[in-house]
């Protein structure tokens, strides 16, 4: 995965302590910010994200990575965010209905920063290699066109650019770690009210499904995210 990520990387083990690696990307960020270094991203290397990255971009030359990098950015102009959002919003708000009648449910589980670490079979988490890499960006929103999704289920790359953009200019949403399932935020403006949070509740189960669709309990699943989402510095938006 190394050599497709076309930048300079940090590599830890899968025993290496979590806080270890927070404490280096916040290093990281100041040395960026002093000597222009690049922005940092913390990537879980689990197994589909290192194979799908070796397979497709490991061939790409560095002429490539970059023209593939640029037609990203490019389409992500021609998104606006609340729009797509909204759109995506309808849609999943029906099929949230029609799944309901099925009893088709979701897990909905609302998981913290930083990492969704595995288990083995007696259940016993396994924390997962991670890189840092210090991409040559302009804005942290780019960070979608610099470590590509692969998954056809998931928003499109360039779609998502522009969400994260429209995230940093309303909350100061900083996307600091990814997988091939979720990035991880930190948020300098929060929504202060509960009504603010219902609105971002419903942008995050509009770009995610698995982020509040229908459960067993059959209560207000946007809601009980909006409740997480009140006044938190941290964000997961995950996909499944």
């Amino acid at each position: 995965m190394g050599y497709a990520l076309r930048c300079y990387y940090e590599f830890y083990g899968s025993t290496e302590i979590t806080d270890k690696i927070i404490d280096r990307y916040h290093e990281l960020v100041k040395l960026s910010e002093r000597y222009k270094l690049g922005i940092p991203l913390i990537i879980e290397a689990d197994g589909l994200m290192s194979d799908s990255w070796d397979d497709v971009y490991g061939k790409f030359s560095a002429k490539d990575m970059k023209i593939f990098r640029a037609k990203i950015l490019a389409d992500a102009k021609g998104v606006d965010a609340v729009s797509y959002l909204e759109e995506r919003y309808r849609e999943h708000a029906a099929k949230s209905k029609e799944d309901a009648s099925k009893e088709e449910f979701c897990d909905n589980e609302y998981y913290g920063p930083l990492y969704n670490f595995d288990k083995d079979d007696k259940g016993k988490t396994i924390p997962p290699e991670v890189v840092i890499a210090m991409f040559h960006a302009k804005h942290s929103w780019e960070m979608p066109a610099w470590a590509p999704q692969l998954l056809e289920d998931q928003p499109k790359n360039h779609c998502l650019v522009a969400v994260f953009k429209y995230w940093s200019q309303k909350y100061g949403a900083v996307p600091i770690a990814t997988s091939s399932r979720h990035w991880d935020f930190t948020v300098e403006f929060p929504p202060k009210t509960a009504e603010e949070a219902y609105a971002l509740a419903k942008e995050q189960f509009a770009l995610s499904y698995q982020m509040a669709g229908p459960n067993e309990d059959k209560t207000d699943s946007v809601q009980e995210l909006a409740d997480k989402l009140l006044n938190s510095p941290t964000w997961k938006v995950w996909f499944d």
